[in-house]
């Protein structure tokens, strides 16, 4: 009996996260394809193939724009990604040190199809 309740409370919440990535500009972590800065203030994010995303930070971070950066996502629960409260932020830098950065969000914003594609080369992810 518990293994029955055990499975389906598994059951409920697995469908509960595959119908929340169908809610409008949300998008899974394990989605994401893709970043690039633009500057240390600005994240471009592709994320499901076809889907642009803008983060703004609220300040710089500076570790963005090396050349050996990578950003660390870390959700809160599901990980589902609607807003910039959704998940925490940093960028690490690669390399004998392991340099790790904070990245404070602002707002997270889906581009329209028209955005993205106006979005220049060297900042679409």
């Amino acid at each position: 009996m518990r293994a029955l309740l055990s499975l389906l409370i598994v059951t409920t919440l697995t469908g509960a996260a595959e119908a929340d990535t169908r809610l409008p500009h949300c998008f899974m972590q394990s989605q994401m394809d893709g970043w690039r800065a633009a500057d240390g203030k600005t994240v471009y994010i592709r994320a499901n193939v076809s889907r642009y995303y803008r983060l703004d930070l609220s300040r710089e971070c500076t570790i963005l724009t090396e050349p050996d950066a990578h950003l660390i996502l870390r959700t809160f629960g599901v990980s589902l990604i609607c807003s910039a409260t959704d998940f925490r932020l940093s960028a690490g830098q690669s390399g004998p040190a392991g340099f790790v950065e904070p990245c404070f969000m602002k707002k997270l914003t889906e581009l329209s199809p028209e955005e993205a594609a106006a979005l220049p080369r060297k900042v679409r992810p």
